[in-house]
């Protein structure tokens, strides 16, 4: 009888100890918030990397259009070198190659508001943005929109893949765009010229303004 009762006091001891014991409650819980934590990093550094490319495109957008500004003419070789330097900002997000486009508008004074003309427009090599028609009527801010004034006007889209090594929480692709508008800095118009000549005065082949 006592040999029973010992054993019987001994599976108690042995359960209340099994319950008791803690040594590996830490690792139960971590293998269990592991993968939330694991989804939740991954997420983030997605996110991060998509504000960043957000942000390079819309520096691209002012590149373009500060850089046309600051001219008093413009050719297909300064074109080249400003969709050049666009990409060169665009780094390390420029994979693949930025669509970019620059174009000059004109507020159009004969109507109530002012409609927006384009009086040229330049895309870079193999963009999706392809020029707009000399005339063609876009969008501009009613803040901008002075009668009789010319606007430089750059547009930017940018296909964003995540790599695949983290493409687990977010889309795999994000098509990103913005655009940025800047007034002429030396004169009152930008003119695009076919003939700029080294060094470049008079050009020739210029529209008129």
């Amino acid at each position: 009888m006592q040999k029973v009762v010992k054993m019987l006091q001994a599976d108690r001891f042995s359960a209340l100890g099994f319950l008791r014991d803690s040594k590996a409650v830490a690792a139960v819980e971590f293998a269990m918030i592991l993968p939330v934590m694991l989804v939740m990093f991954l997420g983030t550094v997605e996110f991060s990397m998509g504000v960043a490319a957000n942000r390079k495109v819309t520096h691209v957008a002012n590149t373009l259009s500060n850089l046309a500004a600051q001219s008093k003419y413009v050719g297909n070789a300064d074109m080249t070198q400003f969709f050049a330097a666009a990409n060169e900002v665009m780094t390390p997000y420029n994979t693949p190659p930025i669509s970019q486009r620059i174009s000059e508008v004109w507020l159009d004074p004969s109507t109530t508001p002012p409609t927006p003309r384009v009086m040229w427009s330049k895309s870079s090599t193999g963009s999706n943005l392809t020029p707009r028609g000399t005339g063609t009527s876009v969008n501009v801010p009613t803040a901008l929109a002075v009668p009789g004034t010319y606007l430089i006007y750059s547009e930017v889209n940018f296909r964003y893949d995540v790599p695949a090594s983290i493409g687990y929480v977010a889309h795999s692709t994000m098509n990103l765009g913005d655009v940025s508008y800047a007034r002429p800095r030396y004169s009152l118009s930008v003119p695009f010229c076919t003939n700029v000549p080294s060094p470049p005065d008079p050009p020739t082949g210029c529209t008129t303004f």
